[in-house]
């Protein structure tokens, strides 16, 4: 071709003509012109497909293939940390431990750099549930002119922060006109001379007539008890002149939560 070009270009030669050169450069120009209209709608096209000729129209670039994957940067940790202004949604591979995916949350300003696939943050902690319960069945001793269990009672070892739902019946009577009982639901700490401390005010007043049975519930939630261990049981305690003698079995649920 070079000789061919040097040939036209010799007024020597049979055939010159002085206007052959430009006409290859123009076909040349235009040559290069068509690829850039080529090039330029493959650039600005609405998506574009790699491995395939029909891609998605809801992607941007469809990359189609069954033998081959996608390979995004890779990079260690220090250097994940050290890119500039990361977008936000910006994707590496980081090849340290702990190695993964990672995206970034946040802005170029103050990136947030959160693993594919790893726990997430703890979130907040729902209602405990019941940790342990126990009941107990059995007779105890009669109600008296003095504060003391009259049913059963559960000893239970508390964590700080535990709370306990202790319920309470029995059936009490008298053989002869018997009143004024007070019944508490009530627990005692295990330390030596301790008191019995009751729950609330309780219920009180409680009379029978003679040869007379009823049943008697208490129940209630104590909480804020400091961790130790506790016995958990009705107390009672009356004045009456006539004893609360005519008295049957006792039956105590607690719930620990």
């Amino acid at each position: 071709m070079k000789l061919l070009i040097s040939q036209f270009r010799d007024p020597s030669y049979p055939d010159f003509n002085p206007q052959q050169p430009k006409t290859i450069q123009l076909m040349k120009t235009m040559f290069i012109f068509l690829l850039f209209i080529l090039f330029s709608n493959l650039l600005f096209a609405q998506n574009v497909g790699v491995g395939t000729s029909n891609p998605n129209n809801s992607a941007i670039l469809d990359i189609s293939s069954t033998d081959k994957g996608l390979l995004i940067p890779r990079m260690t940790s220090a250097q994940r940390i050290a890119i500039a202004s990361p977008a936000k949604g910006l994707l590496v591979y980081q090849t340290q431990a702990p190695e993964g995916f990672y995206y970034n949350n946040g802005t170029g300003a103050s990136p947030s750099w959160i693993m594919l696939g790893a726990t997430g943050p703890q979130g907040p902690v729902g209602a405990t549930g019941v940790i342990e319960s126990y009941s107990i069945a059995g007779t105890s001793a009669y109600p008296s002119n003095v504060l003391s269990f009259i049913t059963p009672t559960i000893t239970i070892t508390l964590q700080a922060g535990q709370k306990v739902l202790l319920i309470a019946t029995r059936a009490m009577g008298g053989y002869a006109p018997a009143y004024e009982l007070g019944i508490y639901p009530a627990c005692q700490s295990t330390t030596p001379n301790s008191p019995i401390v009751n729950l609330g005010l309780g219920m009180f007043g409680h009379q029978v007539p003679a040869n007379t049975r009823i049943d008697f519930s208490v129940h209630g939630v104590f909480q804020d008890l400091p961790a130790g261990t506790y016995k958990f049981g009705m107390s009672g305690v009356h004045n009456s002149p006539n004893p609360w003698s005519n008295t049957e079995w006792a039956y105590v649920t607690a719930l620990v939560f």
